[in-house]
Order: structure tokens, then C-alpha cells, then sequence
């Protein structure tokens, strides 16, 4: 009967400890995450940043800065060569 016990509490610790590994290897992952997290909120500092100081510059040269809905378009383009007529035949 004793053997029957110890068995039994040894099976016991045995699954204890799994679980204990379980919430380590939780708490770890939620570290990572967190530490992911605080990597990606100071690169969008970052950005905020340079996008601050790049508007302030074009301001200070007296360049225009883009409409949102103008943004990537382009307003003009090069002049076709002397001689290459654009009309359809």
C-alpha cells in the first residue's frame, strides 16, 4: 500500500511540474511578445519623427507638400523629344 502511495504522489509531482514548465514557457512567450510590441511602438516613434522633421524641412525650403489626395501621382512628366509626334495617324 505504501508503494501504491508514493507512486501516486510521485505521478503527481511529475504532472506538477509539467504544468509549472507549461506557465514558464507561457510566460516567456508573452515576454517576447511584449518585447516585439516595444520594438515596433519605437519604430513608429521613429517614423513619427523623421516624418515631423521632413515636413519642417520642406516648409523651410518653400516646397509644396502634397494633397492626401494627390500623394504619389505624378503632376508632370519629361517632354517628348523634338520630333516625336503623340497624335494617332
Amino acid at each position: 500500500m505504501l508503494d501504491c502511495v508514493l507512486y501516486e504522489w510521485r505521478k503527481l509531482a511529475e504532472e506538477g511540474s509539467r504544468y509549472e514548465s507549461e506557465e514558464k514557457r507561457k510566460d516567456r512567450e508573452i515576454a517576447v511578445l511584449r518585447a516585439q510590441v516595444r520594438e515596433l511602438e519605437a519604430d513608429v516613434g521613429r517614423k513619427s519623427l523623421e516624418l515631423d522633421f521632413l515636413a519642417c524641412a520642406l516648409r523651410r525650403v518653400g516646397a509644396k507638400i502634397p494633397a492626401s489626395n494627390n500623394a504619389g501621382r505624378r503632376t508632370s512628366g519629361p517632354r517628348p523629344a523634338a520630333g516625336w509626334n503623340r497624335k494617332a495617324s
